[in-house]
């Protein structure tokens, strides 16, 4: 089955999970609430559609997990909140080449004031390479979401807690243009880099997710290019 066609199957279910309304604890966070991915896809792909890019392909998608934002204590009318941030990056053999769509999600209901607008998708252009994760590739399949990614990896070092934010990446190590086509283990694979949100952070942990089979890869320490 087709990426596409996955993705009109389950895109009402998985929206569900996308914008599920959990309460935040102390302790060691609920990985179940970084899930959405997936199900917010075919929105992104529909979405390109409708903007003209109807042979544009996936590329990559970057995930921002869990970013919270304090209420302001001097001012009553704020309120402290967590969203998660989907990037979709579209690959496409006419101009333009590279292209982003964003949505933000909020996690039990979300910072107030807004940072940002919920629930909207956002398209955003550039010109390579001044946007990484948009690769000349497509991506084909893709049954593993951010939560399961997040699961996994916590499975397997990744500490979970209620105040850390998390990035995940989904790549496609689709041939020698790649820099992880070096690493024989991840050649011809698409998979998910999983880690905890360091600002100012010269290196950084990463747990590798495959996003097809759900299976632990590795785990790496990554020099950070900033």
């Amino acid at each position: 089955m087709t990426l596409r066609a996955r993705s009109l199957a389950t895109a009402a279910a998985l929206m569900l999970g996308a914008v599920a309304c959990l309460a935040q604890t102390a302790g060691t966070w609920d990985p179940k609430l970084g899930g959405g991915a997936t199900g917010l896809l075919y929105g992104a792909i529909k979405f390109m559609e409708k903007e003209g890019h109807p042979d544009a392909c996936l590329s990559g998608i970057k995930a921002h997990i869990n970013l919270y934002t304090p209420a302001d204590p001097n001012d009553s009318r704020t309120r402290s909140g967590s969203i998660s941030r989907f990037h979709y990056y579209f690959w496409s053999p006419t101009k333009p080449p590279t292209t982003a769509v964003s949505i933000n999600e909020p996690i039990e209901g979300g910072p107030e004031p807004r940072q940002a607008r919920y629930n909207e998708y956002d398209p955003y252009y550039s010109p390579p390479p001044a946007v990484y994760a948009v690769r000349p590739t497509c991506i084909a399949e893709l049954l593993v979401d951010t939560d399961k990614a997040l699961a996994v990896a916590a499975k397997n070092g990744l500490p979970l807690g209620t105040m850390s934010a998390y990035e995940l990446h989904l790549i496609h190590a689709a041939g020698p243009d790649e820099p992880d086509w070096k690493d024989r283990a991840l050649r011809k694979k698409v998979f998910w880099t999983v880690a905890i949100t360091v600002d100012h952070a010269a290196k950084e942990r990463q747990y590798l997710v495959d996003a097809v089979t759900g299976a632990f890869l590795k785990a790496r320490t990554v020099k950070i290019e900033r």
